[in-house]
């Protein structure tokens, strides 16, 4: 690896590393930027206490490895647990390639010690496409081989362990190619879906964009789902701090019924190549007007206006919803996982034990 001993190891405040990732998007040397990955869900996550540390390895020909780890202080003298959701972000060229700096960065992340780091958490945003006959809710190990085999290689040029974890994003999601244009999207979706839609515009159902000051209307979506599947609901704040965290690459997805009753919301956030939906739904009179299907296709619109490349329904949790989602086209990706990377020998495993026990994982 004697290409990489002039790489340099770089902090980055988040408008530089907003900046950089722009930039690979458009140089064309990276197709997706996750938004769990932006400084904006760092600013989200401030508020319930996480720090925020953006490390680079940039090679001298411009190839570089980075991510974006949300530090959280652990009690009883544990240090810290750094976390990188859908990281690190690979770029690479000609001259170092992936391999090569996954293996350095491996190396470099030591230096969160500075920030009291005792264990490192990394869930790589790499995807492998499934199958459609696949189980895309629990999809099976060997469908991420590829990926996790490039990791496992990095770990052992490093000469280090990476733990399997538990991942807190989720395993997989279904993804739709915005490039064609609306009309392409269109094209692809079931015969179910595009009648759904129309029945749900004959039935009254009426879209509308909302922005923080409306994150009551979400609210009300999620309490409405909690009825029903027992799911924790985020406060109206909380929701108002992402929608504005984000700025005007947030909005909401409001469905109301012909009385003006909100029947249905989605959040969207957008990075500069994917627009993904993160929380909402549809009350029970909403999914009796199909509110849900007119929500998926206003989303959809936006997102081709707003200049998305990819459209992110953001998680497969349950066969039912794995087959609604399908019917809007599109491809089930599959994440490989989490890894645990030990920072402090004495208190590394330690905190693996606390995680597990709060459920963060392990």
């Amino acid at each position: 690896m004697s290409a990489t001993r002039t790489m340099q190891l770089l902090r980055e405040g988040g408008e530089t590393w907003t900046a950089r990732l722009d930039a690979a998007v458009s140089n064309g040397r990276l197709d997706d930027v996750p938004f769990l990955q932006t400084a904006a869900w760092a600013t989200n996550k401030s508020v319930t206490g996480w720090e925020s540390v953006r490390l680079v390895l940039e090679a001298p020909d411009g190839a570089w490895i980075g991510a974006q780890f949300l530090v959280q202080r652990l009690p009883a003298r544990l240090g810290a647990l750094a976390y990188a959701p859908r990281g690190p972000i690979v770029v690479p060229t000609s001259v170092v390639d992936g391999a090569t700096l996954r293996a350095e960065f491996l190396i470099a992340v030591r230096a969160l010690r500075d920030e009291g780091v005792t264990l490192v958490r990394l869930e790589p945003g790499e995807a492998e496409l499934l199958r459609e006959d696949e189980d895309q809710v629990q999809p099976p190990i060997r469908a991420t081989d590829v990926v996790r085999a490039e990791w496992k290689r990095a770990a052992a040029h490093a000469k280090v362990t990476l733990a399997p974890a538990k991942p807190l994003q989720q395993r997989s999601s279904r993804r739709i190619d915005l490039r064609g244009g609306i009309d392409a999207v269109r094209a692809g979706w079931r015969r179910t879906s595009s009648a759904s839609v129309r029945r749900a515009e004959a039935a009254g159902v009426r879209m509308r964009v909302g922005g923080p000051g409306d994150a009551d209307a979400l609210r009300e979506v999620m309490v409405a789902i909690a009825g029903r599947t027992g799911v924790q609901v985020r406060s109206a704040a909380a929701f108002a701090h992402l929608l504005t965290s984000f700025g005007p690459r947030a909005e909401l997805a409001i469905a109301e019924s012909t009385e003006g009753h909100v029947v249905g919301a989605l959040l969207l956030a957008s990075t500069t190549t994917t627009t993904t939906e993160i929380f909402g739904g549809a009350t029970d009179l909403g999914n009796t007007l199909r509110a849900p299907y007119a929500l998926k296709a206003h989303a959809m619109e936006r997102a081709v206006l707003l200049g998305s490349r990819t459209y992110d329904m953001w998680g497969i949790s349950t066969p039912g919803i794995a087959e609604f989602k399908a019917a809007w086209g599109g491809q089930a990706f599959a994440y490989p996982g989490g890894y645990d990377l030990t920072i402090d020998r004495a208190r590394g495993p330690l905190v693996r034990i606390a995680l597990r026990a709060r459920g963060f994982g392990g």
